[in-house]
């Protein structure tokens, strides 16, 4: 969903033409408006990554990003993700961009526990104490 034009793209569909056409490669889907206000089905879909953030489609105040990964996004981009990381620190430009609120993260932290409660699943939110 496109909040400045009302958009919906047709998702599911477009999963099922990666996948018809280049099974090896990682479905990613920009959901920052959709998740929580629109239909997604994970794992019927075959999707690899998730993004979204609070502030939309959650209704959740502004600071965080949620992301869901696959297992096999997490296998490939645990390499990628190291080595961007890596080349961050050693750079002299290397900046927090902002402080995410601490309130924000634990709410977080309960709903998502809540609600992986509810559907069976197991929730790993990186919140410490």
């Amino acid at each position: 969903m496109d909040t400045s034009t009302g958009v919906l793209s047709p998702a599911e569909h477009f999963c099922k033409l990666i996948k018809e056409h280049s099974p090896s490669s990682l479905i990613v889907l920009d959901a920052v408006c959709s998740v929580a206000s629109e239909e997604i089905r994970f794992d019927d879909w075959g999707l690899d990554l998730v993004i979204s953030a609070t502030q939309k489609g959650l209704g959740a105040p502004p600071g965080m990003s949620v992301l869901m990964a696959s297992g096999r996004a997490i296998t490939v981009g645990s390499l990628f993700v190291q080595q961007s990381l890596a080349m961050l620190i050693v750079s002299a430009d290397f900046r927090v961009p902002q402080n995410t609120s601490t309130g924000v993260l634990r709410l977080m932290e309960e709903v998502a526990s809540d609600y992986a409660g509810l559907r069976g699943w197991e929730a790993d939110v990186f919140c410490d104490s």
